[in-house]
């Protein structure tokens, strides 16, 4: 559950200092996968650059998590990400589908979960503090800037070749 919110965090984050401030992509977006493939899940950030600078949004994108992992983030900032998140559970807690993905972790080797996780879910969600948060995301993510898989490609055809005269 914390992870579910620093992921909100961390997305709002890179919106805001490399897109919105900064101007470097177009779109960026940080995910989680928990409890697929690896035992802790695995993070991936998805972005489009503007294509002289995908270098320096590479390097930004790395500022940011390293800015956010060794100083943390602000209480308007995890409250920002905290409270839509235990209204949209607390919406989505009356869906079939909600029930079926809870369960889906349960009967993963790789999931630490346990029937309890999956009792009264919104209120989990509602008692986290941003102490809490911060130490679970930099426990999880302390190594992530030293560890990245970065791969560029093109959305589109290669522009043609000027041809040699």
């Amino acid at each position: 559950r914390c992870m579910s919110v620093a992921n909100d965090i961390i997305s709002n984050r890179l919106f805001e200092e490399v897109r919105e401030k900064r101007g470097l992509v177009y779109s960026i977006g940080f995910s989680w996968r928990p409890y697929r493939l690896l035992s802790g899940g695995y993070c991936s950030i998805s972005f489009l650059p503007k294509m002289d600078q995908v270098a320096q949004s590479v390097a930004q994108v790395k500022a940011v998590l390293r800015d956010l992992l060794e100083n943390g983030f602000s209480e308007d900032e995890f409250q920002g990400s905290k409270g839509p998140l235990v209204t949209k559970v607390r919406e989505t807690e009356k869906q079939n589908v909600f029930w079926v993905q809870l369960m889906e972790d349960l009967g993963n080797d790789a999931s630490p979960k346990s029937v309890d996780c999956i009792r009264q879910v919104a209120d989990h969600y509602d008692t986290l503090t941003k102490e809490m948060v911060l130490e679970v995301m930099r426990a999880t993510m302390s190594h992530c800037t030293d560890n990245l898989s970065i791969a560029t490609g093109s959305a589109g055809p290669e522009a043609p070749e000027t041809p040699l005269l």
